[in-house]
């Protein structure tokens, strides 16, 4: 989808990602929630932190809370590599 679009990461780019690197606010990081694997900036929500979701088509965004239960940071992105 779209919803990396403002951080110059786009539909079909490869993402290297570290996992030694403690993430950070404004991190772009790669986490799985529920299960699910999500690409997202990661930011400091009153309840702790968050990665807030473009969802696709419909311009709404949609919050995944880190704290929750089955949630894991992954790593963070350090580079992409665009597919031409």
């Amino acid at each position: 989808g779209d919803s990396m679009n403002k951080h110059n990461i786009y539909d079909n780019d490869i993402a290297i990602v570290d996992r030694s690197i403690r993430p950070e606010e404004n991190d772009i990081v790669v986490a799985t929630i529920g299960g699910e694997f999500i690409l997202g900036c990661l930011k400091r929500g009153p309840n702790g932190f968050e990665i807030k979701k473009k969802i696709e088509f419909s311009g709404l965004e949609k919050t995944y809370f880190i704290e929750e239960e089955e949630s894991e940071i992954i790593g963070v992105v350090t580079s992409t590599i665009t597919k031409h």
